[in-house]
């Protein structure tokens, strides 16, 4: 469960767009499995996280020359596009998933685990690929902002709240109401009497 051309488009987008390489949080080294792949990304990764240009060139002097530039230059110039990376990534992170599900698989073979400890084990770690391998959108703060501001200001000039009320003034003025996704806990003390 590999795809060698895969990894070499996504690469390619990264060298060719500053854009697709910045996006390289998307992705892992555990994406990636030729070798050489792994070592350019880690490279691609690096070269962002300091802010440098990254061209074959900066990548291959990344890389100590440790990989040829003839195959950095190849893998620069083999992608017509990079209108696809985020597609790209996506098939890539999915072929991860479908990895690791396997390796998952061998491990429930193991035979000193009871059922119960077996079922457990699964739950735990399909939590922990299911966490891994989602793709999370990344907006910069500029985007936003001002959407922000305008619902803060708005707020605070009308000194409405939004959301389902719940009866109690004060409980809607800490909380803004109550909305669709947000999870609230109401606790007492154990030694306080609760009434209803």
């Amino acid at each position: 469960m590999k795809n060698i051309e895969l990894e070499n488009s996504i690469l390619s987008c990264m060298i060719l767009d500053e854009e697709c390489s910045k996006d390289c949080n998307l992705l892992s080294k555990d994406d990636f499995t030729h070798t050489t792949n792994i070592m350019i990304f880690q490279a691609i990764r690096s070269l962002v996280q300091r802010d440098k240009p990254i061209d074959y060139l900066t990548v291959y002097q990344e890389l100590k020359q440790e990989v040829s530039i003839t195959y950095l230059s190849d893998l620069a110039n083999s992608m017509p596009t990079t209108a696809n990376f985020k597609e790209y990534v996506r098939q890539l992170k999915d072929l991860t998933l479908k990895r690791q599900l396997s390796k998952l698989g061998q491990a429930l073979t193991d035979k000193n685990k009871t059922g119960k400890g077996l079922i457990e084990f699964a739950e735990t770690e399909k939590f922990a690929l299911s966490e891994k391998t989602t793709i999370g959108e990344f907006v910069e703060v500029k985007e936003i902002i001002l959407d922000v501001y305008l619902d803060i200001d708005k707020r605070y000039q009308n000194d409405e709240l939004e959301g389902i009320t719940t009866g109690y003034h004060a409980l809607d003025k800490a909380t803004d109401e109550l909305k669709k996704k947000n999870l609230i806990y109401l606790v007492g003390r154990p030694s306080t009497v609760k009434k209803e």
